[in-house]
């Protein structure tokens, strides 16, 4: 039988609100630090009661004991959590470390097809605490391919999914801190705004002092099935998803303010599916004056120039139809769609998309909003010529290694690399490596077989129209870092998400890369980008060429060398803050010990000879550490006497003290032996201070070289496959952010 505090957080008390699943009021008193990942593992409600009720429980069974005393709940900084007050209400969220985090605040509501509107006003606090649910998808048998080192986690999926995830640092409206707005991938099919442990914006919002907000949205069947054929209800059904996202990017207009961000400063990113969601919103008016700057990875490109809305309408329409006859219903008995068990309504799509794709010709249809030149126009809006927009992809996107080889690419003999080359590219090899090695000169040349260059021309394409009437410029990137596991897995898609949070402090020096792995393949690719190729013939007129973090040149011809450091706050700042150097720290310089150390704090200021005497070493502290008298004294003579250091025939007014003393010229022979001796002595003496100095010096040294070799062991430990496994499960991809430590 079990012993629960009196303090202690029931399942029971859990309260689940009609937005989604949030924890009660009662949930916030808790005694203890409350880790909102070590919910994730198992129901939120049973780890979440655990985690608050543990002090409770101790305390209860030492007052059960036999000397029962008084014992104080255990303080933490979420006692009284941050609670802010939007325009709708308030909300209550969490702080994890120096981050203020608000999770599952619901920006709108919507019926299944209808148009969302924004939340009304409520009374009391409401718990943003807690991830809100995700938009239901096709239900998944397999595991993804790259869950080794691109992690999942899934959650409760809810068709009232919009919600969305707030992190900042400071919570005044004065802060005026860039936004950046993240839109998840999974194409228009699934995913959400917390399945990847790398969209947590926690670390991006403490490495880049910004404000961080990812969304859920409606996705697939419920986001964009065309039912205008069956009435003016239904008129824009076909737009339910994207017509979240701007209602989404209106919240974040109306409220980011309270959060600390700009509502004048905000930056829509995401990649692949979210790459595609951030271009379509510069192709819709709707969206105008909603968000400044765009970044598209690895996604982002489309027909829409080319399509045939007629076409593209019917398609659309197609699919309803479909639809309805495969759950034998009419058009007659549409409203009846909207209380079909989503399985048995997403099995239906499933099934209309291969029969309708056969009836009206194509090739192919899927859940992809289209343009109509109403909702979502055929080119960029007008106002979208002055965002920046940067575009990029990956070094192998969907043919690497992680899908493809034998696991050895590293370990080929010059006759294997060249039997594969043969086989891949036959009389075309020579010209094929040529270029490679001009362009990725830091790579093996066997990693040709994996590079994705069919993903290039989609990336220039995007540029390109882009750049016809734009009033701004445009950015392009290539990300090529090779995971150091299985062999090593060469950039496969996705794999950059896993650097954003760090992508400037990761684009690290050469001291980086020896920690990491020395000069070998890790190794170059811990050593982040330092050059980046592209064609100047076919590249974009006026476009911008971003070095992007990775340890190799990137591209498809001239080389164009930049500062990491430069370049990795051009790209992670300048397309967020407008020029502005956003999220870069800044190293507070160490203050300088004050005392006898070798080195800067002497100089030699002369050797020459004391007449009577032997050769003499004159070590004069540095200006730290003479008085100002002396220090003045000394300046003083060595512009008289340049090259001479220290004039001895110049009388001294006092004698000087401590370290700084200087040489006295007496007269008569006992004054000239005392001055030997009390020469002598100094001499003795200053041996001994740099000796001591050379020693700590040493220490130092030995110091430093141990916290190397400890941060080497630490890397490798990384790399094996257990251990990184258990890391990545923790939310962090620390195998890459320990590097820097």
């Amino acid at each position: 039988m079990s012993t629960r505090a009196p303090g202690a957080v029931s399942p029971a008390t859990l309260d689940i609100e009609d937005e989604g699943t949030t924890m009660s009021d009662e949930s916030s008193t808790t005694f203890g630090p409350m880790n909102r990942r070590k919910m994730l593992g198992a129901t939120t409600a049973l780890v979440g009661g655990a985690v608050a009720g543990v002090s409770g429980v101790f305390a209860q069974e030492k007052a059960n004991g036999p000397a029962a005393t008084a014992v104080k709940p255990a303080t933490s900084a979420n006692m009284n959590p941050p609670i802010l007050q939007l325009e709708c209400g308030k909300i209550r969220g969490i702080k994890e470390g120096k981050t203020f985090s608000f999770l599952g605040i619901r920006y709108a509501e919507a019926e299944r097809f209808g148009q969302p509107k924004a939340v009304g006003p409520w009374e009391g606090v409401k718990n943003a605490q807690v991830w809100g649910p995700a938009c239901p998808a096709p239900e998944q048998t397999t595991v993804s391919s790259d869950e080794l080192v691109f992690p999942h986690r899934y959650w409760v999926a809810n068709e009232h999914c919009q919600y969305l995830n707030v992190w900042s640092q400071n919570l005044s409206p004065s802060a005026k801190k860039t936004v950046m707005v993240w839109m998840h991938g999974g194409g228009f099919t699934n995913g959400s705004s917390m399945e990847s442990y790398a969209y947590d914006g926690r670390t991006l919002s403490e490495f880049g002092d910004v404000v961080v907000v990812s969304v859920n949205h409606r996705l697939n069947i419920l986001g964009t099935l065309d039912l205008s054929a069956y009435g003016s209800q239904y008129a824009n059904s076909r737009q339910t998803g994207m017509a979240d996202l701007v209602v989404a990017l209106e919240w974040v207009r109306d409220n980011i303010e309270r959060f600390g961000g700009d509502p004048g400063k905000v930056m829509i990113f995401g990649q692949s599916g979210g790459g595609g969601k951030v271009v379509r919103l510069m192709h819709m008016p709707a969206a105008k004056g909603l968000f400044h700057r765009v970044a598209a990875q690895s996604g982002g490109n489309n027909n829409y120039r080319t399509s045939d809305v007629a076409a593209s309408i019917k398609a659309q329409q197609t699919i309803a139809a479909h639809t309805l006859k495969n759950l034998n219903l009419t058009g007659d008995q549409i409203d009846k769609l909207k209380t079909v068990p989503y399985s048995a309504l997403i099995t239906a799509g499933t099934a209309a998309l291969r029969s309708a794709a056969q009836e009206v010709g194509a090739g192919n249809l899927g859940w992809n909003p289209i343009a109509d030149d109403s909702y979502v126009m055929r080119e960029f809006c007008d106002w979208a010529d002055t965002i920046p927009l940067m575009a990029g992809s990956v070094f192998s996107e969907m043919q690497g290694t992680l899908t493809r080889g034998d696991g050895r690419k590293n370990e080929w003999t010059a006759s294997e690399v060249d039997e594969q080359l043969t086989k891949a590219y036959a009389d075309k090899k020579a010209d094929v490596v040529t270029e490679f090695k001009q362009a990725f000169p830091k790579k093996k040349v066997q990693d040709v077989l994996y590079y994705a260059g069919g993903s290039r021309p989609g990336v220039k394409n995007l540029l390109n129209r882009a750049l016809e009437k734009t009033k701004t410029p445009v950015y392009n990137y290539v990300f090529a870092w090779e995971y150091p596991v299985n062999g090593g897995i060469t950039a496969f898609h996705c794999s950059e998400l896993a650097f954003l949070p760090r992508a400037e402090r990761a684009a690290g020096a050469d001291a980086d890369r020896r920690r990491a792995g020395g000069d070998g393949a890790a190794g170059q690719s811990l050593a982040g980008v330092d050059q980046l190729r592209e064609d100047r013939q076919s590249q974009p007129a006026g476009t911008r060429v971003e070095a992007v973090h990775e340890g190799e040149s990137a591209g498809d011809g001239v080389r164009q060398r930049q500062p990491v450091g430069a370049a990795a706050r051009r790209q992670a700042g300048v397309a967020a803050a407008g020029g502005r150097r956003s999220g870069c720290r800044t190293r507070r310089p160490r203050p300088r010990r004050r005392g006898l150390t070798i080195g800067p704090a002497f100089t030699k200021v002369s050797t020459r000879s004391a007449g009577d005497g032997g050769p003499l070493l004159y070590a004069a502290p540095c200006d730290r550490e003479v008085p100002d008298v002396q220090r003045q004294r000394a300046e003083d003579r060595q512009r008289r006497h340049p090259g001479r250091g220290v004039d001895l025939s110049l009388p001294v007014e006092q004698p000087a003290v401590g370290h700084g003393a200087q040489l006295l010229r007496l007269s008569g022979p006992a004054a000239r032996l005392r001055s030997a001796r009390r020469r002598l002595r100094h001499r003795r003496d200053h041996q001994g201070r740099v000796h001591l100095a050379a020693r700590q010096l040493q220490r130092r040294q030995e110091a430093r070289q141990h916290r190397r070799q400890e941060q080497r062991l630490r890397a490798d430990r990384l790399r094996s496959v257990s251990e990184l496994d258990l890391v990545t499960s923790a939310s962090r991809i620390e195998f890459v952010y320990s590097l820097r430590r």
